[in-house]
């Protein structure tokens, strides 16, 4: 996306899902970095079609609303953010 940002590492975790319909097993070592840029995006449209502005506040509203309308492992990546669910991930 062409963004500048001192990344900060909030930690990993480990991804698992199986597609029992076509037997493909999606299995990661996942990263969670965190930046804050005022740079505008570049996007390359073959890597992504779109994409939204959003404070990380709202994601979390977002992601509480409608947790199917996301992939499934942004939960797992936000909660490596602490702060973003004020204390309380189950929620």
């Amino acid at each position: 996306m062409g963004i500048q940002a001192s990344l900060v590492d909030m930690g990993r975790f480990e991804y698992r899902a199986e597609d029992h319909e076509s037997g493909l097993v999606e299995h990661e070592l996942d990263h969670v970095l965190v930046g804050v840029s005022d740079d505008d995006p570049l996007m390359d449209l073959r890597e992504a079609d779109a994409f939204d502005r959003v404070d990380p506040e709202e994601w979390v509203v977002r992601l509480r609303q409608n947790e199917d309308g996301f992939v499934p492992w942004l939960r797992l990546a936000m909660e490596a953010v602490p702060a973003l669910w004020g204390g309380n991930r189950d929620t």
